[in-house]
């Protein structure tokens, strides 16, 4: 997804699991009425919402029918990507790349507002989408299995443009989008000093939620789920991703 402020101009970019709903939700906040901030609420569920203020899509958040949301995006995808962006396609969707971005929203807006994203690690990324999906896809293989077939994925995805490699957010024409990165494993300070940017002082982080976790056991560092085909095929499939942003295995 996308959110978008007009107000603190502002255009955020979602990743795929790096914790890109909890700071969709925390941002949401300022895209939005300034009066209506005090009630606001941090959850991972809620309208579209699209005002002079600034862009909100809908969320979705846990607690919903899965069959029914893969028929969601699946018609998205379809009506969006693939039906040469006619004026009867869905407009915002979930994790909606740069290039798509810039035309909808405009070169002009696009150009002059800070773009943001959430960075992370690949491997480690990997690790918490395999057990995200054994959660809520009840997906039975193994890691090694389910790292071939997201990789696989993801390289067609790369190589036709698609919305589901996080290339898409990072780059247009291999050229970076975002003005700001914020790291996963630097969450709260990288966030913090965001906000110093944009001259955002009327927050407080303690409210920054945590959606969509939990699923990932804690006793076990994300090295010791790869071999080396697995760790290779990681590498090259990230290759832009892990040497722009110096991610060690």
């Amino acid at each position: 997804m996308v959110i978008i402020s007009h107000l603190y101009r502002f255009i955020y970019l979602k990743n795929y699991k790096v914790a890109g709903s909890s700071i969709e939700s925390f941002f949401g906040q300022f895209c939005i009425d300034p009066a209506l901030q005090s009630s606001y609420e941090f959850t991972d569920i809620c309208d579209e919402c699209i005002t002079p203020y600034g862009i909100v899509n809908k969320r979705y958040g846990e607690n919903f029918d899965l069959s029914e949301n893969k028929l969601h995006i699946v018609k998205w995808i379809k009506e969006y990507v693939h039906n040469n962006h006619n004026t009867n396609t869905i407009l915002w969707f979930p994790h909606k790349s740069a290039k798509h971005i810039r035309e909808d929203i405009g070169e002009e807006i696009f150009n002059q507002y800070l773009k943001f994203c959430v960075i992370r690690n690949p491997y480690d990324t990997i690790i918490s989408a395999y057990f995200w999906s054994k959660a809520y896809y009840n997906i039975t293989h193994d890691f090694k299995t389910y790292c071939k077939q997201y990789c696989k994925q993801n390289m067609v995805s790369r190589n036709n443009n698609y919305i589901r490699h996080d290339n898409n957010r990072l780059f247009i024409d291999n050229q970076p989008v975002c003005d700001y990165y914020i790291r996963y494993e630097h969450l709260k300070e990288d966030t913090t000093q965001l906000l110093e940017k944009l001259g955002i002082t009327n927050y407080n982080l303690d409210d920054l939620p945590h959606h969509k976790g939990g699923f990932r056991p804690k006793d076990k560092p994300y090295q010791e789920y790869y071999d080396d085909e697995t760790r290779e095929l990681v590498y090259e499939t990230f290759k832009q991703i892990i040497d722009m942003f110096h991610y060690t295995f």
